[in-house]
């Protein structure tokens, strides 16, 4: 952070934001339907009673166990005044930990966000992505897939301004340029919305962590 007076007697200031997701996960024995069912609230009650309801159900801290904790960090920063064309930039640092069997921190995969430098290294793995792209195309049209981790990184690089217009926040355009998508299903007719291979490459630019940070956010962390 920097707090300064400049040449006209005002003071600028500005900070790098950081900022840590914690993630709790409830242990369910009972089952998903019953541990659904904790969330529901009762009628007629005021807010505070159903405040009250949720800390004494679903979100009871004895029920609920760490899962990890997700860091998304501004840590380069370009101001307007530095740039020749319109904004300026920054970039944001996204990586996830939680802990291993042996309760050491330990890095975890960022969902649905490739590895692709890896993955352009490896011809097999690429294929294998293919391979499961082709497999799960309803689960990905509905927006409830979940990438394998044998396929996604541990770190991400997101920059702004001009959010997913920007190649560097489009890692399945890196992975299928728009010259190689040959190999890429046309998700018609089983599919409801998204209906091309161009289609199917927003989507999944769209459900990676750099994706959702750019595209469907404005300034924040990004759920």
């Amino acid at each position: 952070a920097y707090r300064v007076e400049n040449e006209y007697g005002n003071t600028v200031s500005s900070r790098l934001p950081v900022t840590f997701n914690v993630v709790m996960s409830p242990q369910c024995t009972e089952g998903a339907q019953l541990a659904a069912r904790r969330w529901e609230m009762p009628e007629h009650n005021t807010v505070e009673e159903r405040a009250l309801h949720l800390l004494d159900g679903p979100l009871k801290l004895a029920q609920l166990r760490f899962k990890q904790v997700e860091v998304n960090a501004q840590v380069v920063r370009f101001p307007s005044g530095l740039e020749t064309e319109f904004a300026g930039q920054a970039m944001y640092l996204l990586r996830v930990y939680g802990f291993d069997e042996n309760n050491e921190i330990d890095e975890r995969p960022l969902e649905n966000t490739p590895d692709v430098l890896r993955l352009q290294q490896d011809p097999a793995l690429k294929d294998a992505l293919l391979e499961w792209i082709r497999n799960n195309l309803q689960a990905i049209d509905e927006g409830v897939y979940q990438v394998p981790s044998s396929f996604l990184a541990h770190e991400a690089l997101s920059w702004s301004t001009l959010g997913i217009n920007r190649w560097a926040n489009k890692p399945f355009d890196a992975l299928f340029p728009k010259g190689d998508r040959g190999a890429l299903p046309n998700p018609e007719p089983t599919t409801q919305w998204v209906a091309s291979p161009a289609a199917l490459i927003d989507r999944l630019n769209n459900g990676s962590c750099i994706g959702c940070h750019q595209a469907s956010t404005t300034a924040g962390f990004h759920m």
